[in-house]
């Protein structure tokens, strides 16, 4: 993001849903450089903070961190549309103080709902937070939230949740049991139940609210809808593209035909001429267009999967959170949509007419229910994966047909060291023709800083986009063009630029990093993977000799196993855990902690082993 001025500037963005605040709904929203989100005027003269609430301009805002801060010399602002979750983030990255530009940086996001929440994460904070204000106050300054003004509060890997108002209880809505205990890396399963009497027709949602007593955990929301009138028959709208959609058959046909449900297809018997209840298939249409399916719903589906990453399924006649199918053993790992223009993206909701790959950690049955809601303990895993790579740095690949894939990768060896490492549906279940972009060995991440972009099928010329890049001060992240392992053009990225490739030879790209440098400080990354089975790996940096532990700790805080114990030089080291404990036996499933001691430090961390 650009700011004309900045020390005291701000620039307008246009919001991807309605954002409601204060009982106003908001289009856009001003994102200043001292801090805060206005959704009304800003003074010139906005660098002195005040206490929530205040009269004075600004008002109508949101304080994640407002202060005197200054991006003159150093540091970023960027907004992102994460689409699978519908939120709006905006982060700051080691943006510094006026009076300290070379000696502080924070690094914090806001991030908004359409619900209303606002959730504010702290990430790294290097200087004082003891003058700064953080809260929400509304258009005429009369009435605000105060977190905190001008006090001793932040901290790095801490964040702030301001919620709305909860909507009144769902009385047709109800769940058992109430509470419980779920040991770690255990499931617990809940039964929802829904009743419908005294209800008129129509279309009810409520949200089942799930929290714990997990400080690093905030609560789970599960959208549940209640149909009541006629099922006897149900139209499904299916939006489908000008070129090949991944469909099914979303509700129960007399002729199932491919013909009978998708009248205007495009006919390709190497594909299939008949539908299969619960499976997808690659569907071609001639435009882009909305179809009309009429049929007897679909409410449970039982489907046997496979290991890898080629089962091609649909879900049942509703929306099934990928959080609500009944996965007995936790065999799913991920679930893909490829929506062509925008590539193949992680999701949380399945959406009846359409079909989704699902990568499956070995063979089992899942099943999926419209009436019936579950909530599992490698859920939450799941959808925070998700997060991690939608705020980590990306490349956007896209063709001369506006057919697009998006790729995330790892500049910053300590933040993004545990980012995920998805590997994306087989190209053998593509059909010929389509765009498809992917790091070497089929993967859609990549923890390193030097990666292989393999290019399928491409109309030319290429563009190349990077988004969500961070702040360097010296080097950066380049792109080269290669033909066989003779590199033909080097591109420096930058974010707000693009990179052009028009020689259609071009099928590999070389992703790298320039200038970096390993940090002159003590560092200790996060496992990875994590969570992890059988084996992780952890690693850390030494500015100087020491003598170094690694000690594994269970939640209990009882030792397990000293993995090392010895002198080592300064420099980057690793050790890997197997799973087992002292006496060579494989630990349990659960929650572990890490702990590396070198006298002068001690950094413990948690870690995740599931079987």
């Amino acid at each position: 993001m650009t700011l004309a001025d900045k020390d005291e500037g701000w620039s307008e963005v246009n919001l991807p849903f309605t954002f409601p605040f204060y009982g106003v709904d908001n289009t856009t929203v001003k994102i200043a450089a001292n801090g805060f989100l206005s959704f009304g005027a800003i003074p010139g003269s906005n660098w002195e903070n005040k206490a929530i609430p205040n009269a004075a301009d600004p008002s109508n805002f949101i304080a994640p961190f407002w202060d005197d801060l200054d991006l003159s010399f150093k540091g970023a602002i960027h907004s992102y549309h994460d689409s699978n979750a519908n939120r709006f983030i905006v982060q700051y990255t080691d943006v510094p103080i006026l009076q300290g530009t070379f000696d502080t940086g924070f690094t914090f996001q806001v991030i908004l709902s359409p619900n209303g929440e606002i959730l504010m994460q702290y990430n790294n904070l290097v200087g004082n937070t003891n003058s700064t204000t953080v809260g929400v106050e509304n258009a005429g300054g009369s009435v605000g939230l105060p977190v905190v003004y001008n006090a001793a509060y932040l901290k790095n890997q801490h964040a702030v949740r301001i919620q709305p108002p909860l909507p009144p209880a769902c009385g047709w809505l109800s769940s058992s049991p109430t509470n419980g205990t779920v040991s770690p890396g255990n499931n617990a399963a809940i039964s929802v139940g829904l009743n419908a009497s005294g209800l008129s027709e129509g279309l009810y949602e409520c949200n089942l609210i799930i929290t714990s007593n997990d400080p690093d955990e905030s609560p789970l929301f599960v959208p549940v809808k209640l149909t009541v009138g006629n099922s006897a028959q149900q139209t499904v709208i299916v939006p489908v593209t000008g070129w090949y959609t991944i469909l099914s058959m979303p509700v129960a046909m007399p002729d199932s035909s491919v013909g009978a449900v998708y009248p205007n297809h495009v006919p390709d018997p190497n594909i299939t001429t008949h539908f299969t209840r619960g499976v997808g298939y690659w569907i071609s249409h001639p435009t882009t267009q909305n179809v009309s399916i009429t049929g007897t719903p679909i409410n449970t589906l039982t489907l046997n999967l496979f290991a890898g990453t080629n089962n091609l399924i649909a879900g049942p006649t509703c929306d099934i959170q990928v959080s609500a199918i009944n996965d007995p053993n936790n065999i799913i790992q991920e679930v893909w949509e490829n929506s062509l223009t925008g590539g193949w993206v992680q999701t949380t909701v399945m959406k009846p007419g359409r079909a989704y790959y699902v990568t499956a950690s070995q063979a089992g049955t899942i099943s999926m229910n419209c009436s019936g809601t579950r909530f599992q303990a490698n859920d939450h895993l799941r959808i925070l994966r998700s997060q991690i790579l939608s705020e980590s740095p990306g490349l956007v690949i896209s063709d001369a047909l506006g057919m697009k894939q998006r790729l995330h990768f790892s500049v910053d060896f300590e933040q993004y060291d545990n980012m995920p490492n998805p590997k994306l549906p087989s190209l053998d279940m593509l059909p010929s023709g389509l765009f498809d972009a992917r790091f070497r060995g089929g993967y859609g991440a990549t923890s390193g800083t030097e990666a292989t972009i393999d290019i399928q099928a491409a109309a030319y010329p290429l563009t190349i986009s990077a988004e969500n890049l961070p702040f360097f001060r010296e080097g950066g992240i380049y792109i080269e063009e290669l033909i066989g392992e003779n590199v033909l053009a080097r591109h420096e990225l930058q974010e707000g630029r693009s990179v052009t490739i028009s020689n259609h030879l071009v099928k590999t790209l070389r992703l790298g990093q320039t200038g970096s440098e390993v940090p002159e400080q003590f560092q200790v990354m996060q496992n990875f993977p994590n969570p992890f089975n059988p084996t992780t790996e952890i690693r850390y940096i030494l500015p100087e000799n020491s003598s170094v532990s690694v000690t594994i700790f269970n939640a209990l805080g009882q030792e397990i196993r000293k993995l090392f114990a010895g002198k080592q030089e300064a420099g980057i080291h690793s050790v890997v855990w197997d799973g087992n404990n002292e006496m060579g036996q494989p630990a349990s499933s659960g929650i572990y902690l890490f702990r590396i001691n070198t006298g002068k430090h001690q950094v413990t961390r948690k870690m995740i082993l599931m079987k």
